[in-house]
């Protein structure tokens, strides 16, 4: 064993004076990632209204956030561990891998959202059912996973390009920076997971920022079109918001877009979430390039912070998820209950009415 883990060296490791701070982090985030998490993924199977192909990815996002929180509790243990053991390096070889495909996950899958959106807004009604259909959301998500798993997991593992440990000075699970490949492994992971989803992310929403754009300017024309018309004879319906127009070409259109108020909503919290991702992550991501930073231990707090704020995010700002969440938290009805929640309430029911026989 080389001299990193020497065992002629004291087993004692010097107590680390931010493990107060990271150890009452980390259970907060265990916490209160699994509870909000794991709402996420209740309010998704319990309601119709929430199942659509968007909250797909979003179910795999809560998924991801779940794993990242289960480590906690092991990151608290080894933070406050004042002895070593080779049993830290068997440990931080599991627990290390999860966490890191969990984080590389969740950049790909907002990229996958953010095209979600785009398509969803772009070409609702040809390529949006064609690539979004169930069956394909599946293969998506899967397909995700094994990315992330693939370029996290396989690297150390099969073809010795970095290494996770303990590392005596952080007090931590790390990449081993005594292994020759570890600059080389961390700059890899962070090619592949941070600029390209960044990039993807940043041109989906833009392009939807224009289309909505174009898309309020042609209903406003088309509002004071049809305003000029009704001083003149003709037909018209404008039942809700929807109307057949003659515009200046002559050409009938039908005013109505698939482009409704809550979509537009929707898109607006994957966009939170997506900055919010980028605030938590970017300092640590710096940490990591450079191996050496001073403020690593605060920068990983920081990020660890992420797996809690897209629930919060989804209570406040999404309508359906609100609703959902309140139902699901005061034991009332949920709207438009699925069929698994409808067969798991009956079970409850009968089981009560048995219960009440005996």
């Amino acid at each position: 064993m080389d001299s990193y883990h020497s065992m002629n060296e004291s087993n004692y490791i010097t107590p680390n004076n931010n493990a107060r701070i990271t150890v009452v982090a980390n259970g907060v985030f265990f916490f209160v990632g699994i509870i909000g998490n794991g709402l996420v993924i209740l309010a998704v199977i319990s309601s119709k209204k929430l199942q659509t192909s968007t909250n797909a990815f979003i179910v795999s996002l809560a998924v991801t956030d779940v794993l990242t929180s289960l480590t906690h509790p092991i990151y608290i243990v080894v933070k406050c561990i004042n002895f070593y053991t080779p049993r830290l390096e068997t440990v931080c070889q599991i627990v290390t891998p999860i966490a890191n495909t969990s984080v590389c996950c969740s950049f790909l899958t907002l990229a996958a959202i953010a095209i979600n959106r785009y398509t969803l807004i772009a070409s609702p009604h040809r390529i949006y059912p064609a690539l979004f259909r169930a069956k394909m959301n599946i293969l998506w998500i899967t397909l995700l996973w094994v990315i992330s798993a693939s370029v996290v997991i396989l690297p150390p593992y099969v073809f010795d390009f970095g290494k996770f440990g303990f590392g005596r000075d952080e007090h931590n699970c790390i990449s081993v920076p005594e292994h020759p490949s570890t600059k080389l492994y961390a700059l890899l992971v962070v090619a592949v997971f941070y600029p390209l989803p960044l990039l993807t992310i940043v041109v989906c929403y833009v392009g939807i920022f224009i289309r909505l754009f174009a898309h309020n300017r042609r209903l406003n024309a088309n509002r004071c079109h049809l305003r000029t018309q009704r001083t003149s004879p003709g037909r018209f319906n404008t039942t809700n918001d929807s109307f057949d127009i003659e515009t200046r070409n002559g050409k009938k259109t039908h005013a109505q877009s698939f482009i409704t108020p809550v979509q537009i909503q929707v898109t607006k919290n994957m966009f939170i979430i997506f900055i919010a991702l980028v605030v938590c992550f970017t300092p640590y991501t710096v940490c990591s390039i450079l191996q050496e930073c001073a403020i690593e231990v605060y920068t990983r707090t920081i990020a660890s912070a992420n797996g809690i704020i897209n629930p919060i995010i989804y209570g406040f700002n999404h309508p359906v998820f609100r609703e959902v969440f309140t139902a699901l938290i005061k034991r009332k009805d949920v709207p438009q209950p699925s069929f698994i929640w409808r067969s798991i309430k009956k079970k409850r029911v009968m089981e009560q009415t048995g219960n009440s026989l005996l």
